[in-house]
C-alpha cells in the first residue's frame, strides 16, 4: 500500500484542476447560453423593427408612385441585406428613387419659374394697386377739401339765415310796435276830434242863442 501511496498523492491536485476546468468551462458554456439568449431576444426586437420600418417604408413607397412592385418585405432566413429586406436597394430602388427625384427637380424647376413669373406678376400689382391707393387718397384728400368748404358753406348760410330770421323777427316786432304806436295815437287823436267837435258843436250853439238873444234885444228895445 506503501508503494501506491506517492502516485496517489500525486493524481490528487490533477483531479483537482480539472473538476476546476470543468466547472469554469461549465460556467463560461451557461454565460455564452444567457448571452445568446440576449442575443436571440435582441435580434427579435430588431426584427419587429425592421417589420414595423418595412410597413412605414412600403407606405412611403406608395406614396411617393416611384413605380409598381416596390416592395420591402423582411426575411429573417436570408443572409445578406438585400435579401433581409426583400429588395436591392442599389439595383432596384435607387435607380426609381433616382429617376423620381430628377421627376421632382424637373417639377420644382419648373414650379420655381412659375412663382418667379407669379412674383413679378405680383411686384406689378402692388405697384399698380399703390399707384391706386394714392391715386385713390389725392382723390379722397380733395373730397375731403371739398366736403370741408361745404360744410363751412353750409355753417354761413346757416348762420346768414339765422341773422335773417333774427332781423325780421325784429322788424316785425317793430312793426307790431310802430303799428300799435299808431292805433295809439289814432284813438287818441279820434278822442281828441270828438272833443273837439263836441267843443264846437257847443260853442256854436251857444253863440246861436246868443245871437238869438241880441236879436230879440233888438227887436224890442
Amino acid at each position: 500500500m506503501s508503494s501506491f501511496g506517492p502516485s496517489l498523492w500525486a493524481s490528487e491536485p490533477i483531479r483537482y484542476t480539472l473538476s476546476r476546468d470543468i466547472m469554469d468551462a461549465e460556467v463560461a458554456r451557461n454565460g455564452w447560453e444567457e448571452k445568446s439568449w440576449d442575443l436571440d431576444t435582441m435580434i427579435g426586437h430588431k426584427f419587429k423593427e425592421l417589420e414595423a420600418l418595412s410597413i412605414e417604408c412600403n407606405q412611403a413607397l406608395r406614396s411617393v408612385k416611384v413605380g409598381t412592385g416596390f416592395a420591402v418585405c423582411v426575411e429573417c432566413q436570408r443572409s445578406s441585406p438585400a435579401e433581409v429586406l426583400g429588395i436591392d436597394y442599389k439595383s432596384t430602388l435607387k435607380p426609381a428613387l433616382d429617376s423620381f427625384a430628377d421627376d421632382i427637380n424637373k417639377s420644382f424647376m419648373s414650379k420655381l419659374e412659375e412663382l418667379i413669373s407669379l412674383q413679378q406678376q405680383s411686384v406689378e400689382n402692388a405697384a399698380k394697386i399703390e399707384a391706386k391707393r394714392n391715386r385713390v387718397a389725392a382723390l379722397q384728400s380733395n373730397c375731403d377739401e371739398v366736403e370741408a368748404q361745404v360744410n363751412y358753406l353750409r355753417k354761413e348760410t346757416q348762420n346768414y339765415t339765422s341773422r335773417c330770421k333774427n332781423e325780421a323777427k325784429k322788424l316785425v316786432e317793430d312793426v307790431e310796435i310802430e303799428t300799435h304806436n299808431v292805433d295809439v295815437v289814432e284813438r287818441e287823436v279820434a278822442d281828441v276830434l270828438e272833443t273837439s267837435k263836441l267843443k264846437l258843436q257847443e260853442a256854436i250853439k251857444q253863440r246861436d242863442e246868443e245871437i238869438q238873444m241880441c236879436l230879440g234885444t233888438l227887436c224890442f228895445g
